[in-house]
């Protein structure tokens, strides 16, 4: 009988203790120091830039195709500059193609 009075007892301290920890932690949580700056509230523009690494893919990818066969003699577009149908892109030499003539 004394020895599960003890150990009653001893369960009971055991509780208590945890209980006792559990609020002075949580306590210690709240107190924590805050520090920063106050400042007014406005609206505007957010400048922000972006560094990333990868691949860029096309949306779509054309092979080109001439009537005649040739050398470039100028190329009309830059890389990555958008085209329309039936826009011109490049000329050919025209010293080549009289020759084929």
């Amino acid at each position: 009988m004394k020895k599960l009075l003890l150990v009653i007892l001893a369960t009971v301290v055991v509780i208590a203790g945890v209980r006792v920890y559990q609020t002075w932690a949580s306590q210690q949580n709240t107190q924590t120091d805050v520090s920063g700056q106050i400042v007014t509230v406005s609206r505007g523009s957010i400048a922000a830039t972006v560094n990333a690494v990868g691949v860029i893919q096309p949306k779509r990818e054309m092979a080109l195709t001439f009537k005649n066969a040739g050398r470039v003699q100028d190329v009309l577009v830059e890389k990555g500059e958008a085209v329309s149908r039936g826009q011109v892109l490049a000329t050919l030499e025209e010293d080549d193609l009289e020759r084929q003539v």
